[in-house]
């Protein structure tokens, strides 16, 4: 394991800031009608708008794997 750096943990600190804002902004939606196609999209608005990008978002743990096709991962 290797000790992050004081600027490793600012990013990590504001990264978890950003997710906290689009997860609360996910649930504010919440409502009976709301698909999870349009939460996934309000998710997705804040982190870009908050200058992040969504981490599981076309992510392939295998080249022949099927990408993840969104960016919260939410079921119902």
């Amino acid at each position: 394991m290797r000790i992050k750096t004081p600027q490793e943990i600012t990013l990590m600190r504001e990264g978890g800031h950003l997710l906290s804002r689009a997860l609360a902004a996910v649930v504010e939606a919440v409502r009976p009608g709301r698909t999870l196609r349009e939460l996934d999209a309000i998710g997705e608005r804040v982190i870009r708008e908050g200058g992040g990008e969504p981490s599981f978002k076309g992510y392939q743990s295998r080249p022949q794997d099927m990408p993840f096709p969104s960016t919260v991962c939410i079921s119902v």
